[in-house]
């Protein structure tokens, strides 16, 4: 969100080629943000939001959650409300049939000429060429992705300078990785102990994943 905003990639990349050119860009605090998929990941984004202190935070999920309304100030919308009106649309849902492609044309075409768009859950929720197409004839308009449908991804986002790339690390940093390799060991510890697992995988995640 702050690389977009300020532009500091594009300023980055400038003075590399000794282009000293000042961008102006927009403070996270004062615009609205939208955010699809309100789970364990969303939430913390919500609540990482705070700190800036925007306008409005949209929030959208298949189950809405009012106390976390009141703890947060984030307002329960549906998801074209969320494209119509927010600067900032960042993506937190689980790939399945009904996620599949659900950024297209058609959403695209509801957000703001310069909106910015950012998808760090999973590749294929954002349809890549229509994207590619959106950002090439809007060129206000600007994405971050970490995901992609095919990994490695060389396709025609990596032409595109309103578009901040990543390759699939929103997860990689030093303690989040130990944490996660940490907690699976001693989930197999406690598997072969026939001790009763710390963290189960909750019954609807399987349900998602057979609807894939």
């Amino acid at each position: 969100m702050l690389a977009l905003l300020r532009h500091t990639v594009s300023a980055d990349r400038g003075m590399r080629q000794r282009l000293w050119q000042r961008r102006i860009g927009r403070r996270l605090s004062g615009l609205t943000v939208g955010v699809v998929g309100v789970g364990r990941v969303g939430r913390l984004v919500i609540r990482h939001l705070q700190a800036f202190n925007p306008v409005r935070i949209l929030a959208n999920d298949l189950i809405t959650d009012d106390q976390f309304a009141l703890q947060t100030g984030c307002i329960w919308t549906d998801k074209e409300t969320i494209y119509r009106e927010a600067d900032v649309i960042t993506l937190h849902v689980p790939l399945t049939r009904h996620t599949r492609n659900m950024i297209g044309p058609r959403e695209l075409e509801f957000m703001k000429p310069e909106a910015i768009l950012i998808n760090t859950a999973r590749g294929g929720i954002i349809d890549e060429i229509a994207l590619a197409a959106a950002l090439r004839t809007r060129p206000t308009f600007a994405a971050a992705v970490d995901v992609f449908e095919q990994e490695p991804y060389g396709g025609e986002l990596t032409k595109l300078e309103n578009c901040l790339l990543s390759c699939h690390m929103a997860s990689c940093t030093r303690d989040c990785r130990l944490q996660m390799e940490l907690q699976a060991a001693d989930e197999v510890v406690r598997y072969f102990r026939g001790e009763p697992f710390a963290a189960p995988v909750p019954e609807s995640e399987y349900l998602v994943q057979s609807e894939q």
